[in-house]
């Protein structure tokens, strides 16, 4: 299983060795140099990643639980390492704070993913999955309206999904940002919701269109009447609030229907449909 100290890449495998520091260096001194060797060896595996088409865009399906009709994809960026194999999203964000290039990865999947869905057969909505550090950095405004702008895509084909431990520690101005986006039509998701009761709070500390379900809260969905209950409490203030339930990590016909009864609105996981490439996502909307 690759870990994130496999994921992050050796001194040894991306620098050619550095002037010894004196023994004399302090040990936070050391650690510090250390620290920012590793940042510039992030960077450089960053920037030729980039310009050499090692990453990538896939999609993860979403649907209308009733009718079943395609309406939606989770945008996932994905880097295949040349030596290390694939490196998983969450993985790859703490990598690319890291090493300080967050903002400029934000602003090639906002870019990439506007130019896949701008050739789209027919109007959907694409979902990007936004960390603290992006919420915080100061280009990710002018990077959404860049890309809309440049591919003609509307706010309404948008949808911005925070988690809710992301959304317990945004300050007044990240809070402000996404206040300015849903004021113009793009779309709002809480994601990842329902771990506890307490996360009934968040629901009304901004404006939202979209809550997403935890995929715990969906597995035990059969023998756990805890989560049963959960669901149906979570949905019931969702709907008061306008906005739309969305259960993630569905994977069997008897979820769909117990989420169904409980009057969950879309759904997405392996009964949906696995994550594909743009040539795929195509074909699915013809």
């Amino acid at each position: 299983m690759l870990t994130l100290e496999d994921a992050t890449l050796s001194q040894a495998d991306l620098v050619h060795p550095m002037h010894a520091i004196p023994a004399s260096a302090a040990l936070p001194e050391i650690e510090a140099a250390s620290a920012a060797r590793d940042r510039r060896a992030l960077r450089r595996e960053f920037t030729k990643a980039m310009a050499g088409d090692d990453f990538s865009l896939r999609f993860l399906p979403r649907c209308l639980l009733t009718t079943q009709r395609f309406t939606a994809a989770e945008v996932v960026v994905r880097w295949k390492h040349r030596r290390r194999g694939v490196i998983p999203e969450h993985m790859l964000m703490t990598l690319a704070d890291k090493a300080g290039i967050a903002e400029e990865l934000s602003h090639w999947a906002f870019l990439e993913s506007a130019r896949v869905l701008a050739g789209l057969p027919r109007k959907i909505c694409f979902a990007h999955t936004l960390t603290a550090s992006q919420l915080r950095g100061p280009g990710l405004f002018d990077s959404i309206h860049m890309a809309m702008e440049e591919c003609g895509i509307p706010p309404s084909q948008l949808e911005l999904s925070i988690s809710e431990t992301t959304l317990a520690t945004l300050d007044d101005s990240a809070l402000m940002v996404l206040g300015s986006l849903f004021d113009e039509g793009v779309a709002i998701a809480l994601n990842q919701f329902g771990a506890s009761l307490g996360s009934l709070n968040l629901l009304s500390r901004m404006p939202l269109d979209y809550v997403k379900l935890d995929p715990s809260l969906v597995r035990g969905l059969s023998d756990d009447p805890s989560n049963l209950a959960m669901i149906r409490a979570v949905t019931e203030m969702a709907h008061t609030i306008g906005a739309r339930v969305i259960a993630q990590g569905v994977e069997t016909g008897e979820q769909r229907e117990i989420l169904a009864k409980l009057r969950c609105d879309e759904v997405q996981g392996g009964i949906v449909g696995p994550a594909l490439t743009a040539r795929e996502l195509a074909l699915l909307t013809v």
